[in-house]
């Protein structure tokens, strides 16, 4: 790598570039005073204009292509010899096994062994999902770095709290396997006697009717649906919580990822409870900075009393949290790491 300049980058794929992990890595480059980021998208593929796009990529060190671009892997490495690194997020085959569609399950195995395989360097989020990678697809480990997800501090920081007379237990995200949404409920359930609880649940999508359905049935009132929010209010809305829930899944995805939102609600300053797993192992101490449980209702509920109960244990747990991701996976960080592994490459 020629020390003479900063490491440059031409990130391409078709895509708007806006999804959550890759504007930490975006915003963090582009405060690197060693990374330098330049920008080349695919629009669409007949209207591509090769040779300017073969001109960026013939000046760049790298191509980056982001997160679930996996099928514009081949398509880039056909067009230029520059090195290509991939930053999937996902498998898009466990992805398949989570929501039990096996029978799309080969198909997507393809979607991912391909690129992968082809790319130079892969990124993987968390040291599981490394080791899933190179398991699964056969891939050597010397090709996967790991990046984590991390925190833009500057879109998610605290906001001081409004003192309300109910406890807020709050939860974002997809309505999926992953999630599992539907012992969050089922933990409701178990809570629908104390009066100072309520529930605030703020996302949508593949299980919502299902979850829906299931609140109509154990007829409770003690949770708010507030569907999907623009990724701007996100922010706000967390802060409205006392506490905050993670993932709490039975699958192998479950225990190989942490999602945007547990680093969202650590730089908000609050504190989490979620399933006990793997990867969640790798940056967060259950008792310090988390509370990682069992993924059952009973235990996600008695979790709940707990921290209600206990405003010091409620409050060391949050600042813990918030001091560990923003001294360590705050965006700066992340694009830190980025530049410790590719410096090194060759």
């Amino acid at each position: 790598m020629n020390k003479a300049h900063p490491i440059r980058i031409l990130a391409s794929g078709k895509s708007d570039f806006s999804y959550n992990r890759t504007q930490i890595l975006f915003n963090g480059i582009e405060q690197h005073p060693k990374l330098q980021l330049d920008y080349y998208p695919i629009n669409s593929r007949s209207s591509f204009d090769r040779k300017r796009f073969q001109q960026k990529a013939a000046a760049a060190d790298f191509i980056f292509i982001p997160a679930f671009r996996h099928r514009d892997v081949s398509f880039i490495k056909r067009l230029s010899e520059t090195p290509v690194i991939f930053d999937p997020l996902i498998s898009k085959y466990l992805t398949k096994k989570d929501y039990g569609q096996s029978w799309k399950a080969p198909l997507k195995f393809y979607l991912d062994k391909i690129p992968f395989k082809k790319s130079d360097i892969l990124i993987a989020d968390t040291e599981a999902h490394k080791n899933y990678y190179c398991k699964t697809f056969k891939i050597a480990k010397e090709k996967v770095i790991l990046v984590p997800i991390g925190v833009d501090s500057e879109v998610f920081f605290p906001i001081e709290k409004k003192v309300e007379s109910k406890f807020c237990v709050g939860f974002y995200g997809n309505f999926n396997p992953l999630q599992a949404v539907d012992k969050i409920v089922n933990a409701a359930k178990i809570l629908e006697q104390d009066l100072n609880i309520t529930f605030k649940i703020v996302g949508g999508g593949f299980d919502f009717q299902k979850v829906q359905a299931l609140v109509s049935k154990l007829q409770l009132s003690n949770m708010t649906f507030i569907g999907k929010v623009p990724y701007a209010t996100l922010n706000k809305e967390i802060n409205s919580f006392d506490i905050c829930l993670g993932v709490f899944g039975d699958s192998q995805k479950t225990d190989v990822v942490v999602p945007n939102k547990i680093f969202h609600y650590a730089a908000c300053k609050k504190a989490i409870i979620s399933k006990d797993n793997q990867a969640m192992k790798e940056f967060f101490q259950h008792g310090h900075d988390m509370l990682l449980i069992n993924n059952s209702a009973k235990e996600i509920a008695d979790s709940i009393l707990q921290l209600k109960s206990d405003a010091q244990l409620r409050n060391k747990l949050a600042n813990n949290i918030y001091e560990n991701v923003i001294n360590k996976y705050d965006k700066n960080h992340i694009s830190e790491m980025l530049y410790q592994e590719l410096k090194n490459y060759s």
